[in-house]
């Protein structure tokens, strides 16, 4: 698999959502990833989202083309990353469920989600168990990345990292 490039993968539901909601997110992660000194990879940064009416609803059907295409990007650029920090983790995306099985049990990824309802007990399922961290921010999500980051693990661990 290789040197990784990035720290974080940023990983989260687009399809069915409104561009101006998506890119909010993200950029909000891109911002707390600069504060905090890591490196990221957005997938939504070179789809042209940022040329679309915020408003506007992302699509859930493409071309097989196209799907193809980002499929394929979206797998090699995963692959060069330490960690994958899913922005919806509380709400199912067919994206990010692949790309977390992917990170999870391929490459040994430590998976952050940012999920409130997680976080506070009210929604529990299979992500629960294999998320590394489960977070009620996004900030709380970057902000643990780089606790991770500078304690070495890089690996996933059956060891959960209890909230304080």
């Amino acid at each position: 698999m290789g040197k990784k490039r990035f720290d974080i993968y940023i990983a989260g539901a687009m399809g069915g959502r409104t561009v101006g909601a998506v890119l909010s997110e993200r950029k909000e992660a891109a911002m707390y990833c600069r504060e905090f000194g890591l490196t990221f990879y957005d997938p939504a940064a070179d789809e042209n989202l940022d040329r679309c009416d915020p408003g506007a609803l992302i699509s859930t059907t493409y071309t097989l083309a196209l799907m193809e295409k980002y499929v394929k990007k979206d797998d090699k650029n995963l692959d060069l990353c330490r960690y994958l920090v899913n922005l919806t983790g509380d709400s199912r995306s067919d994206g990010s469920s692949w790309e977390m099985g992917r990170a999870y049990y391929r490459n040994h990824t430590p998976i952050i989600l940012v999920a409130p309802l997680r976080a506070e007990g009210q929604l529990m399922q299979f992500s629960n168990l294999k998320a590394m961290y489960i977070a009620r921010t996004i900030k709380e999500a970057i902000r643990q990345v780089k606790i991770l980051k500078e304690n070495n693990i890089c690996l996933t661990s059956r060891r959960k990292i209890v909230r304080p």
